[in-house]
């Protein structure tokens, strides 16, 4: 809604482009490869649910996160949600955002 009122279009026609504009950014994305020093951590996301907190608490998915870092800024951000966080999950989500040989 707040894009169809800023450029002045029907709701509709913004979803279509807004629909269009994450395909492209999805696509861009899994090309892209992270260089130089890059800073990787895992976090849990989800709601605030009454019970345990932290990493035993139900309802969290956790999401593996690296950062290109550039000096005082971030730089290129790849996330993905995996299963568990695993030596193996953390090797498969390397390979696929690193370039070859930048370990």
């Amino acid at each position: 809604m707040r894009l169809s009122k800023q450029i002045g279009i029907s709701w509709i026609t913004a979803r279509r482009m807004l629909r269009k504009i994450r395909i492209a950014m999805g696509h861009r994305d899994s090309l892209y490869r992270l260089q130089d020093l890059i800073e990787i951590d895992n976090a849990l996301v989800g709601g605030r649910r009454s019970g345990k907190r932290g990493r035993g608490a139900e309802g969290k998915s956790p999401v593996l996160v690296a950062v290109e870092n550039r000096g005082q800024r971030a730089g290129y951000i790849a996330m993905q949600k995996v299963s568990a966080v695993t030596k193996k999950s953390v090797a498969k989500f390397v390979q696929h955002h690193l370039p070859p040989g930048q370990l």
